[in-house]
């Protein structure tokens, strides 16, 4: 957050995209509910990037491997919306904040991102033990600088969320 948008601009690839959610999920399996999204996807001609970044390095031989299934069930069931999108460098990673209608996150850096980018953004309450532990810098940004539609507890909770036209919001000049 020390950094302005303007640095990271610099950092982050140009290559625009259509209008996109970007899900950027550390501890939560969205494969399951991958479905829904494209559904929800469909109905509001938007485009889905999962970032799988984390994925692939928590399980490097096999992470790999289950990305390309994943990516195979995807093309063969028709899901037209959804894109898994892994191994990004920085500028390709910024990117996708930089330049997304909206972010469902559970990462602290996926949130810092969205709010220097002035990004729509919904942070999943951790269930993970090891998650919890971390959110007292969530709560922290939320005390100081957050309003609105911030804190789900679901992704079905973010994608209603965002469909009903709720919005996050921050107070730009609280932040540094």
């Amino acid at each position: 957050l020390l950094l302005g948008v303007e640095a990271w601009n610099r950092i982050a690839s140009r290559k625009k995209i259509s209008k996109r959610l970007v899900c950027y999920l550390l501890d939560e399996d969205i494969n399951g509910s991958l479905p829904v999204i494209e559904e929800w996807a469909r109905q509001h001609q938007w485009t889905v990037h999962v970032v799988s970044n984390g994925f692939t390095k928590k399980f490097p031989k096999t992470g790999a491997q289950l990305l390309s299934r994943v990516r195979e069930m995807l093309s063969t069931v028709g899901f037209q919306r959804v894109k898994i999108v892994s191994a990004l460098g920085p500028r390709e990673f910024v990117r996708e904040f930089a330049q997304a209608d909206a972010v469902i996150t559970d990462s602290f850096h996926a949130v810092a991102f969205s709010i220097l980018y002035g990004v729509d953004c919904r942070f999943l309450r951790p269930t993970v033990e090891r998650r919890m532990e971390m959110f007292s810098r969530i709560k922290s940004m939320m005390k100081d600088f957050i309003r609105g539609a911030f804190l789900v507890s679901s992704l079905s909770e973010s994608l209603n969320s965002l469909q009903n036209g709720e919005r996050t919001s921050y107070c730009q000049e609280r932040i540094l």
